[in-house]
């Protein structure tokens, strides 16, 4: 999803088309926060900071199996900043799920990527269809979050 040809409408449009509810949030956070998939599958409550407005990131994806290890770089992220425009639907998708986010990590004994990924995907490409688009990838709303905020003036660091 490329900022330069993809407006902050079609992010909204997608997050609109997913179904079910729940999954919105996902979508939210992923092109407004950049996290990735493995950061965004493992949230629980106790990140999501007062009145929605920052997230904490300390876990990340799989590795070795079903264990639950720190995020990409090897190191926790702090504190990532939440947008004002959708610290109220986070707040929302809290009254729709139990103690984590819409998917859940899995729990040991498995072996493999939380089974909700495949559901998640389906329900992704589904809402991608509805408003027109296809060969979009979850990760792409990562991208997206990075470009909108180097567009406007932030860096990397």
């Amino acid at each position: 999803m490329q900022s330069r040809n993809r407006p902050p409408t079609e992010v909204a449009a997608l997050a609109d088309a997913i179904k079910p509810q729940r999954y919105r949030a996902v979508v939210l956070i992923a092109a407004w926060t950049g996290l990735r998939w493995g950061e965004l599958i493992r949230l629980q409550r106790k990140d999501i900071g007062p009145g929605a407005a920052t997230i904490a990131v300390a876990r990340g994806p799989h590795r070795n199996g079903c264990h639950v290890s720190t995020p990409k770089s090897g190191r926790p992220r702090k504190v990532v900043v939440v947008p004002d425009h959708i610290c109220d639907e986070i707040k929302h998708t809290w009254t729709l799920t139990s103690a984590r986010l819409p998917m859940r990590c899995c729990s040991p004994p498995q072996r493999r990527m939380p089974p909700e990924r495949p559901g998640f995907r389906e329900q992704f490409n589904a809402a991608l269809t509805e408003i027109g688009r296809e060969g979009v990838r979850v990760h792409d709303l990562c991208h997206y979050a990075g470009t909108i905020a180097a567009l406007a003036g932030a860096t990397l660091a």
